[in-house]
């Protein structure tokens, strides 16, 4: 990636000044700047956002208090850093969001803090993310998702002016300065007030920056900036060869540890894998702070190049952060302590937000070298495609719109690769459709997305429209209370009342008249209340807890209210001298239905002695009978197109036939027309066309009329062991005759075939004499003989012949048995696809019983579980991810999955090669399996060789297996996760709701502060 920055930052810093201007340079910015670099590479993470946060607000306490002593001022540094520590020690989420949020609401405890001091709010303010999108935020700014997005993309600008604001402190405070070197910089390795020489004499920095080859060119811009370009060179390919390996590595992880079935990581692979990424977080670090410097320094000859290479590099720097910061989330699967690893889906909005950081390149008008940039952000959107491509496979096993939100992100993408005005001019839509992506990665922000749609929330935005950023868009402040009351007024009715009502929320009233297909247009966000009651209706969980709602209410739309209490919070921020004369009761109102929306999510995943509640036991228990429904009506359509359930056209040749051939009564001389003169004898028992072998009865009943084959029973015998005896009056002939019947097929436009052969020997008497007196001579043929000993041997020959079937002719029965098979299971999937179609069905509404149960397990879990599934991939996997249970999604935001159509579709494929003949039946000799043609454990990777044929067919088994395995996976992971809760290893809870309260109280404070 970084490859291509070079490029951009070439072209950039070709736009040189005059030769002869001396660069412009602030000593004291840039010491400022270099102190900031050297803090963000020396004290990373949580620990460096709690020395952030404390040395921020220890700025403000020694303003108010100038003539404080050194101990003085260790002491509140003390008090702060404890507060911090503490406060820590509880939380689960640990984004830069979250923990700058818990960082100020723990230090705003304490009595001394003040929120509208500089430092503070300086803070506060950096945590409604990028300004560039103001115009749009308001729509999206609604999750944690989103506010994390963005301030994980801002953090290094935050980083930088909040450690300027410190370093700026102790230029002329010595006393202080020496106070926070005890309190923090003997534990970074730098003085407050160090000089600029000694912060460029940091071995660490001069790794990624030279600072002094810059200084020594500062008396004339071409060749200062000549160098800047070959040090961004140097930064930028460093970025490219770190992102290139964090990705190998991913890929390798990736392979080493798949989701679903192998093999699973130990403890200590997690523990590696933290250890690796934190090492990476040192040089990453190192870059974002060498690119930040480097910047600073470009910006006294060009700020405009500086603000759009800080730019991309940042975006760069950000992805290869989010993907580095994602692989102990891969070395971690299934173990305990990785329950504070991103996940897939966070990872994928750090990117989002890097990509829409971009966007801020095209702002603005004037000459620029944005068309030069086009050419290489067209690479960074190859960067991210080949990670999309690279790990396709893991993505949609773990959810399936994750495939789509990267498919949409790249079309946005490849729009600002076209010509700078078209950019500009389509710039509003593209940013509006990168923020709209995350309505796919996250329950809370599909929910707000619904509801702008709706046009109760018209007041809203108008309002929102019309008081955000008031300053930004009219250049003037709102001009007095009653103003401003308009709009706070219209956001505190939003989310206190709107947000309860219908159509945004399902009420008490609507209830107990509306069906399961209602928390599909409302979300789940929105249908909070009538989960309970479905819970308790339905008989899951009847113990299960009615949230309290007044009549005509029900539990507010999440999403409404968040995106109510941003617009009420961010307008409050904005104009504090008009947000302290509200009453606190009305933040206090607002602040609860907050609190009421997270209890009442809560209590759907509450543990029950110590394991999985009866709601989602008896969800997953209602999923099993509804697939074993589905089972049962594909059943009675095989049976449908297999002469009602008389044979299974999955079963070979060899199963009990359907029916019998016509029997044959009569036998005659082989070599005879059939029924002629003194030819026709009753056959035996044993002689009947019911003892062939089941294939030629198969053939014979599923073959069309006209191509079925013709039966005969014949026989032939022939004399053996002859003896001849000569007397004196005649000369005698006697023999033994072997008779065998024979039961021929002749299949049209064939001849008569011997299938069978029954073969019986006995004493034929005499067969041949002449007698010598008179002359008289008699020869009696084998068929008159047969004809004399018959009906004394029939029974006999029924009890003592040999029998044999012909194989060569029961091989072409079986195969032409088969190809009529083979054609009936062709109708079989046709059939099922048809009535798939059809909304009237058994089948379909077997289906939709499957997919609604489906449905209510992801929105159950999706407001039950939200903070199980960002941090338990394999939970999100078994219900959203490619391998999930089987059904189809029908939830707004899981995207298309729908795996009965997959399965089946993909079996009928199968069959491609199969025209039917004459007789209806496909090509003998040809074998086809359905599972070859049906995608991954539905068929080729079923695992199961045999049918088993009380299920209505292969296809079918191959779901019901990987059902009943999956089932039993998300059982193991409500499980795990239910004893995690049970143990306080975390709370559930929507985190977004529960940090923006967080938040709120502390725009509420610091606006009572100002």
């Amino acid at each position: 990636m970084a490859v291509i920055l070079v490029t951009v930052t070439a072209l950039v810093l070709g736009n040189a000044v005059k030769a002869s201007a001396a660069v412009d340079y602030d000593e004291e910015t840039a010491r400022q700047h270099l102190f900031a670099a050297h803090m963000r590479m020396h004290s990373r993470g949580a620990d460096g956002i709690r020395a952030m946060v404390v040395s921020a607000s220890l700025t403000d306490w020694r303003a108010a208090h100038p003539n404080a002593t050194r101990e003085e001022i260790i002491e509140a540094g003390v008090m702060l850093n404890n507060a911090v520590l503490a406060r820590y020690q509880s939380v689960k989420n640990t984004s830069p969001y979250s923990l700058v949020v818990n960082g100020v609401e723990a230090i705003s405890a304490l009595p001394f803090v003040n929120l509208a001091a500089p430092g503070a709010k300086l803070l506060l303010k950096e945590l409604w993310g990028n300004d560039v999108l103001a115009r749009e935020a308001f729509r999206n700014q609604v999750t944690g998702a989103y506010q994390n997005y963005v301030f994980t993309n801002s953090y290094y600008g935050v980083q930088d002016r909040v450690w300027a604001l410190v370093a700026a402190a102790g230029v002329d405070d010595p006393t202080f300065a020496d106070a926070w070197d005890g309190l923090v910089g003997t534990h970074v390795g730098v003085r407050l007030n160090a000089s600029l020489d000694q912060l460029m004499a940091d071995p660490l920095l001069r790794t990624y920056v030279n600072v002094d080859a810059l200084m020594a060119n500062t008396q004339n811009q071409t060749t200062y900036l000549a160098q800047a370009r070959r040090m961004a060179e140097e930064a930028f390919g460093r970025i490219q060869a770190k992102e290139e390996e964090i990705r190998a590595e991913l890929a390798r992880q990736s392979l080493k540890y798949p989701v679903g079935p192998g093999p699973k990581p130990t403890p200590e692979a997690y523990t590696r894998a933290l250890a690796e990424a934190a090492q990476r977080d040192v040089v990453l670090a190192g870059l974002a702070s060498g690119l930040s410097v480097l910047t600073t320094f470009i910006g006294f000859a060009d700020p405009k190049a500086a603000r759009e290479i800080q730019a991309v590099g940042s975006a760069a720097i950000t992805i290869a952060k989010s993907i580095s910061d994602y692989i102990p989330k891969i070395a971690g699967l299934g173990v305990a302590e990785a329950l504070t690893s991103i996940g897939t889906v966070v990872m994928t909005g750090n990117i989002l937000g890097a990509v829409m950081t971009l966007t801020s390149i095209f702002m603005g008008s004037g000459p620029s070298p944005e068309q030069m940039i086009l050419e290489e952000i067209a690479k960074v959107r190859e960067d991210i495609e080949n990670l999309r491509t690279e790990m396709h496979q893991r993505f949609d096993a773990i959810e399936k719109a994750l495939s789509t939100v990267y498919a949409d992100m790249m079309t946005q993408f490849t729009r600002l690769q076209g010509a700078i005005d078209d950019v500009r001019r389509e710039l509003g839509d593209i940013q509006s459709q990168l923020l709209s992506l995350d309505t796919r990665l996250v329950a809370l922000s599909a929910s707000t997305h619904a509801a702008l749609e709706a046009q109760a929330m018209h007041d809203f935005e108008l309002a929102a429209e019309r008081y955000l950023d008031y300053q930004g868009r009219t250049g003037q402040p709102v001009p007095n209370f009653t103003e401003y009351w308009q709009g706070a007024s219209t956001f505190s009715l939003t989310a206190k009342t709107t947000a309860a009502s219908a159509p945004l929320a399902i009420t008490d009233g609507m209830a107990p008249s509306v069906t399961p297909d209602a928390v599909r247009q409302h979300t789940p966000l929105g249908s909070l209340y009538y989960l309970a009651w479905l819970a308790r209706s339905r008989g899951w969980d009847p113990d299960l807890p009615m949230p309290s709602v007044s009549s005509g209410r029900g539990v507010p739309n999440a999403g409404v209210w968040s995106v109510s209490a941003h617009a009420w919070t961010q307008l409050a921020a904005e104009n504090p001298q008009f947000a302290r004369s509200v009453s606190g009761s009305v933040w206090d109102e607002i602040v609860s239905v907050g609190t009421k929306v997270n209890q009442t999510a809560a209590t759907f995943s509450a543990p029950q002695n110590g394991t999985t509640n009866k709601l989602f036991t008896n969800l997953m228990n209602d999923y099993e009978s509804k697939l074993g429904a589905v089972s049962e009506e594909l059943e009675k359509v095989r049976d449908e197109v297999a002469l009602d359930g008389a044979y299974n056209p999955f079963i070979d040749a060899s199963q009990p036939p359907p029916a019998r051939v016509p029997e044959v009564e009569t036998m005659a001389p082989c070599s005879t027309t059939v029924g002629g003169p003194g030819n026709t004898l009753a056959i035996a028992a044993n002689t009947t066309t019911k003892h062939l072998p089941h294939a030629y009865h198969t053939a014979y009943v599923l073959r069309a009329e006209g191509q079925r084959p013709e039966f005969r029973t014949c026989y032939e015998a022939v004399y053996s062991n002859q003896e001849t005896t000569d007397g004196r009056v005649e000369t005698v002939t006697t023999a033994d005759i072997t008779i065998t019947a024979k039961i021929q097929v002749k299949w049209p436009q064939g001849s008569w075939t011997d299938a069978r052969k029954l073969t019986y020997t006995t004493h034929a008497d005499r067969i041949k004499w002449v007698n010598h007196k008179t002359g008289y001579q008699r020869t009696i043929d084998t068929n008159e003989k047969v004809g004399q000993l018959w009906s004394a041997h029939r029974e006999q020959f029924a009890d003592r012949a040999s029998i044999g079937n012909v194989a060569v002719a029961e091989n072409d029965a079986w195969m032409r048995a088969m190809g009529s098979l083979h054609a009936r299971q062709k109708v079989y999937y046709a059939t099922v696809l048809q009535r798939m179609d059809d909304p009237t069905s058994p089948l379909r509404k077997a289906l939709d019983r499957l997919d609604e149960t489906l449905m209510l397990l992801q929105a159950y879990t999706q407001v039950g579980w939200s903070k199980a599934l960002e941090h338990n991939e394999s939970l999100r996997a078994l219900l959203f991810g490619g391998d999930h249970l089987p059904g189809r999604f029908t939830l707004a935001g899981t995207g298309y999955s729908d795996h009965f159509r997959e399965a089946f579709t993909g079996a009928l494929t199968a069959y491609g090669h199969c025209t039917l003949d004459a007789a209806g039946g496909c090509p003998v000799g040809t074998w086809y399996d359905p599972r070859g043609g049906a995608p991954g454990a539905f068929g080729k990777t079923c695992g199961r060789p045999t049918y088993d044929t009380t299920l209505a067919d292969p296809v079918t088994h191959c779901v019901r297996l990987a059902g009943a395995a999956r089932v039993s996976a998300l059982r193991g992971e409500y499980a795990a996760e239910s004893a995690r809760l049970a143990s306080g290893a975390y709370r559930e809870g929507l985190t977004a709701v529960s940090d923006f309260v967080t938040h709120m109280r502390l725009v509420q404070k610091a606006s009572q502060q100002s």
